[in-house]
């Protein structure tokens, strides 16, 4: 009977991460951030005169269809401007863009060298993605070292997709030695800042006893 109890545990989690995920706005769930600006007339100015913060908003601006409407391959144009002056988040954007395909030609080397020096700059996204491409073997062969290393680097600046992937390399193994202790401490980090994956993960644990004590009532 506890046994069954416990799997309909883990069923009952699987629902809930679900109709989590479904809660997620849009922009979060992709790891964009909401925009608190909106395109006008300065904004333009500024970006034609070369301002490069203002050529990264106008290109979001094209991407989101903010005040103007959407166009990928104008977002991208912006994003390029800015990134060739260092603008960090501009860097991750035009990565992402050749990353996807969308707005720019596919090109997984292209956009890890955006990546690259996005995340050389701290940009949290992008030593995230730029992980992915490392855990994931996307433009080369898998290298999870460096992948923790990336995710390390976003999760200690708080970011919580970073925090539960750095559980989850933990649970696995992957690029660390096995330790679900060090897991467990990671959901929760991310848990707290209602991920949603994380707290799946965490109830997991819980549920299983690795790297906590085993208790039925706070895993589900």
């Amino acid at each position: 009977m506890k046994r069954f109890a416990q799997i309909f545990a883990v069923f009952a989690l699987s629902i809930l991460i679900v109709q989590c995920g479904k809660d997620v706005p849009l922009k979060q769930a992709s790891n964009m951030p909401t925009m608190d600006f909106a395109f006008d007339v300065a904004l333009e100015k500024r970006a034609d005169s070369g301002d490069a913060r203002a050529q990264c908003l106008l290109g979001l601006c094209y991407q989101n269809g903010e005040g103007v409407p959407k166009n990928m391959i104008e977002a991208v144009k912006w994003f390029r401007k800015a990134a060739e002056q260092n603008e960090k988040e501009a860097q991750f954007y035009l990565g992402f863009a050749h990353d996807s395909g969308n707005g720019a030609s596919r090109d997984i080397a292209e956009a890890m060298k955006w990546y690259r020096m996005s995340a050389d700059q701290g940009f949290m996204m992008a030593q995230v993605f730029l992980g992915m491409c490392y855990e994931y073997g996307k433009g080369g062969a898998k290298n999870p070292i460096e992948a923790v290393y990336w995710y390390r680097k976003a999760a200690e600046q708080g970011y919580s997709n970073a925090q539960t992937s750095m559980g989850l390399c933990y649970a696995y193994g992957t690029g660390v030695p096995q330790d679900y202790s060090e897991a467990v401490k990671w959901y929760k980090k991310a848990a707290d800042q209602n991920d949603c994956m994380a707290q799946f993960n965490l109830g997991i644990c819980y549920l299983s006893g690795n790297g906590v004590r085993a208790c039925f009532k706070i895993g589900f």
